[in-house]
């Protein structure tokens, strides 16, 4: 499955690029770098409406087409940086005190009560939301699996745990070319894109241990409910399925990976390589909501943890 979403990613990439030479030349007069204007030409997101406001988790219904907060817009407003070793512990508390009631966009402040959206259908290349119904019981179950990469360098000089997590926004850009070569002289020109995402840290929620008793490396985050449901619910539902995660955004805020490559490095006989860039946010999960997207019914709410990682193994699926 997975390796057959890289595949799919970089063809999409790849055509993707055939199609700008000639966009490129119209804009030719315009003295702006040539990556600059691939990238625009690649990736254009669908604008949406997001909430700048705190979350009432008291609601029982919500309001048609809601998207939450946008994780990204969370993201890339928190400038927090870790404890260094030359910090107390007692000097970084009061930082991250202080820290929680500042307004960082809106009305939200760090300690605000969050809601972050997952949709069907989503596109994201980790995650993955489904449901099925079964008509003679009148039962729906909801299914989410996605992967997130619970060892990150940064995190783990912080001292504290590792987290599972989803991703829940992404994007896909140009970031241009080289020529490349390999051991035998062979030349190729090489095209690189940014394979850029959005993830929730899942702070609070247990962290599988695979066989040798080991917490960390690559997670696979599952999740699966089973709730009965009318006929005419489980239709409208099966089309505008959304989750919404509740909970507040904790200590140490945010976290960036950008290392990694996306099915490996370049080669002469596949001379694309995407690089990516993975941005958390890391989150104590209160509850999930199940709700339709278009009218905004919440059919049900679940407690936190009913979010669950396992480990994968000997999956071409990770490349950290």
């Amino acid at each position: 499955m997975g390796s057959m979403k890289i595949a799919i990613l970089l063809v999409l990439f790849v055509t993707a690029l055939f199609a700008i030479p000639s966009f490129a030349q119209k804009k030719k007069s315009v003295s702006k770098p040539k990556s600059q204007t691939i990238a625009k030409s690649v990736a254009k997101p669908t604008a949406q409406l997001f909430s700048v406001i705190p979350f009432d988790p008291n609601l029982s219904s919500l309001p048609s087409k809601f998207n939450g907060h946008d994780i990204e817009r969370v993201y890339e407003s928190i400038y927090f940086p870790v404890k260094s070793e030359f910090e107390t512990s007692e000097q970084y508390a009061r930082r991250t005190e202080h820290f929680q009631d500042k307004i960082i966009f809106g009305q939200i402040r760090p300690n605000s009560v969050l809601a972050f959206s997952l949709k069907v259908p989503e596109n994201l290349f980790w995650t993955d939301l489904e449901s099925s119904y079964d008509a003679d019981k009148q039962r729906m179950t909801v299914s989410l699996s996605g992967t997130y990469y619970s060892v990150i360098g940064p995190r783990l000089k912080s001292g504290t745990n590792n987290t599972v997590g989803l991703e829940l926004k992404e994007s896909l850009s140009a970031l241009g070319s080289f020529i490349g070569s390999n051991a035998y002289g062979a030349r190729r020109r090489v095209n690189v894109g940014l394979q850029k995402t959005y993830n929730l840290a899942f702070d609070n929620c247990p962290l599988p241990k695979d066989r040798y008793g080991y917490s960390g490396g690559s997670i696979s985050t599952d999740f699966s409910t089973t709730f009965p449901l009318d006929v005419s619910e489980a239709v409208d539902l099966k089309y505008n399925l959304a989750l919404l995660f509740v909970g507040r955004i904790k200590s140490p805020f945010v976290e960036r990976n950008a290392e990694g490559t996306l099915g490996g490095k370049a080669t002469i006989t596949s001379p694309t390589e995407i690089r990516t860039d993975n941005r958390s946010v890391f989150f104590d999960l209160d509850e999930i909501w199940i709700y339709s997207y278009q009218s905004g019914k919440v059919i049900t709410k679940l407690q936190k943890c009913s979010l669950k990682g396992k480990h994968s193994y000997g999956s071409s699926n990770f490349f950290f």
